[in-house]
């Protein structure tokens, strides 16, 4: 019935696109442009390589609850110090600058600090003990 129905459709995708550009821009973290055989049509492939760390505490007396969550990611206790495999590893706490465990689930409670400001940091770190290059830093007070 069209006499060009691909580029009707790719006019369409591209109006379509460009009305809610800013929010599917935001939502990529890399897209990539693939010419295919010079028809004007082009494919997207998106790529989500960017690793996440999202860290939930509250305070419970002298103890801290926290949550880490952490998008495409496995904690890999049995592989501690064994060769790295992209999204597996563990995190390092950190409280007031002095490292003082290596967690390997994403829930844990630190318990009995002492009265005062403290300064609490998670790292996501590999397999090999290398790190991820992603943290998490964030202060309570203990009455």
């Amino acid at each position: 019935m069209f006499k060009y129905p691909i580029l009707i459709l790719f006019s369409a995708i591209v109006c379509l696109l460009g009305s809610v550009g800013q929010v599917v821009a935001d939502e990529l973290d890399e897209v990539q442009i693939i010419p295919m055989h010079g028809n004007g049509i082009v494919q997207v492939s998106v790529s989500k390589e960017k690793r996440m760390l999202t860290v939930n505490h509250e305070v419970k007396g002298s103890d801290v609850y926290v949550e880490c969550i952490i998008d495409q990611f496995t904690f890999a206790k049995e592989k501690a110090g064994k060769n790295h495999v992209d999204g597996e590893g563990h995190v390092h706490l950190f409280v007031d600058g002095q490292r003082v465990d290596s967690i390997y689930q994403a829930a844990f409670i630190i318990k009995g600090l002492p009265s005062g400001e403290h300064t609490i940091k998670i790292e996501l770190v590999k397999n090999n003990y290398d790190l991820y290059g992603i943290s998490e830093e964030f202060t309570v007070q203990i009455p």
